[in-house]
């Protein structure tokens, strides 16, 4: 049962009902919206206000002993803010529950932004602590300012140099990414924090359910159209399984790489199988590298999770960097060594791992059985198409996390559905900066010119 939402002033009512309570246990106040959230801290004007950024080590990581001992200093009321965002980057929830039932010597208030679902899996299991010491307030959602950012200054070209070669593999991976449509552009940020926190996420998985019938990848070009224009002089890369997810990741790399890229968005065939994607390779009539497999291989590898699928840590993303790195290194020396001018990376689908870890809950029963995962299933006469699947190729394709049952379910990651992580795929051309054959952006396609 959800917690209910608030406007401002009810909730203000119930946090000064709190306030007149004898209990020294800390209230919390689910707030997503910003503004929203100073129009709280408005009418808590003299109350005493504690960030929680102010006792994160310099690695990122909150202190929370000497969190604790700060918030056991106070001897009236505060509020303390970024708790929520905090734990919404890191997925260190266990913070939550060593500071829920904690008593301090006045009262503190935690305003916590992005763990909506968290806080109500707390109310969920206390009747107490939901009747007593939650509330929530109404507003719209509005992360932009959560997506993680680190910003260094710089005072030498030697200390930017070695700032990039340090720099984190992972803010690159979150790194945005515009799709030129900020509907898509936010469902990719927040996949990637998802993905990488490995959360759960109530309100992402009603939104996908809530696309499933609008199809916004129709917005985009198919791969071929995109290829049919390409210059036959290119030489033609594969990385099995690269979605559009790590667009940011590899534009920020080639950048620092002194490599030029302009990006197109395609979308692949349905259901996002290999064997109905790989004409374009097949039919290239220029140069091209062998087929690179580790992406996908990676993907469909149980080893590197548990054994239901889920994993604490995001070890399994710096795995795929890695083989995206070790991709642009080969690029790069065929260009250098002129083994190529230009060079277009693409690939046959792109892979869901949310579809894995969300995939556990509706199954659709039917006469045929799900298959890669239960993402898709072949067309029959004795069943109905579900509202949620595409018709394609002979396949009733899922559109959202549901599942075909009778499919047995992967376990780090899946494609063959038609979420814009699986179906959307990057077509990248790439050359070096000030080499004869550079790539010229036009709006109609690629366009390559000689100096």
């Amino acid at each position: 049962m959800s917690v209910e939402s608030l406007k401002v002033e009810t909730a203000v009512e119930k946090i000064r009902v709190y306030l007149r309570r004898d209990t020294l246990r800390p209230y919390f106040v689910i707030a997503d919206d910003a503004a929203a959230i100073e129009e709280l801290k408005k009418h808590f004007g003299g109350v005493e206000q504690i960030n929680v950024s102010g006792f994160c080590t310099s690695g990122g990581l909150l202190d929370t002993d000497e969190l604790v001992d700060r918030l056991k200093s106070v001897e009236t009321r505060a509020l303390v803010l970024g708790l929520g965002e905090y734990i919404y980057r890191t997925g260190r929830e266990n913070v939550l529950r060593a500071l829920q039932d904690r008593s301090f010597n006045g009262k503190i208030i935690f305003v916590c932004r992005g763990i909506a679902n968290t806080l109500e899996r707390l109310a969920d299991g206390d009747a107490k602590f939901r009747a007593n010491r939650i509330c929530r307030l109404e507003g719209k959602a509005s992360f932009n300012d959560l997506r993680p950012s680190k910003v260094r200054a710089t005072n030498t070209s030697r200390d930017a140099f070695e700032e990039a070669e340090a720099h984190s593999p992972t803010s690159d991976y979150l790194t945005d990414y515009d799709f030129g449509d900020e509907a898509i552009t936010n469902y990719f940020c927040r996949y990637k924090q998802i993905k990488l926190l490995n959360v759960d996420d109530e309100e992402f998985k009603a939104h996908v359910r809530s696309i499933a019938l609008d199809r916004p990848y129709n917005k985009f070009e198919t791969r071929a159209a995109i290829l049919d224009r390409a210059d036959r002089n290119a030489k033609l890369y594969w990385l099995d399984a690269l979605g559009v997810e790590f667009l940011g990741y590899i534009k920020a790399r080639a950048e620092r790489s002194g490599l030029v890229v302009d990006i197109k968005i395609a979308r692949a065939e349905l259901p996002t199988l290999t064997s109905l994607n790989r004409s374009f390779y097949d039919d290239w009539s220029g140069e091209k590298f062998n087929k690179n497999s580790a992406l996908d291989t990676l993907k469909h590898s149980p080893e590197a999770f548990g054994a239901d699928g889920r994993c604490s840590d995001p070890i399994c993303i710096d795995n795929e960097l890695n083989i995206i790195d070790k991709a642009m290194d080969e690029i790069k020396s065929d260009l250098v060594n002129r083994r190529a001018a230009k060079i277009i990376l693409t690939s046959d689908h792109g892979a869901s791992r949310l579809a894995v870890m969300f995939g556990r809950e509706n199954k659709f029963k039917m006469s045929s059985v799900g298959e890669h995962g239960g993402r898709c299933c072949r067309t029959n006469e004795l069943d109905e198409k579900p509202d949620c699947a595409i018709e394609e190729n002979g396949y009733w394709v899922s559109a959202n996390y549901d599942r075909f049952a009778g499919g047995r379910l992967a376990s780090i990651e899946v494609h063959g559905g038609a979420t814009l992580e699986e179906i959307l795929v990057p077509v990248i051309e790439i050359s070096l900066q000030g080499a004869s054959g550079a790539v010229k952006k036009t709006d109609a396609g690629f366009e390559f010119f000689d100096e």
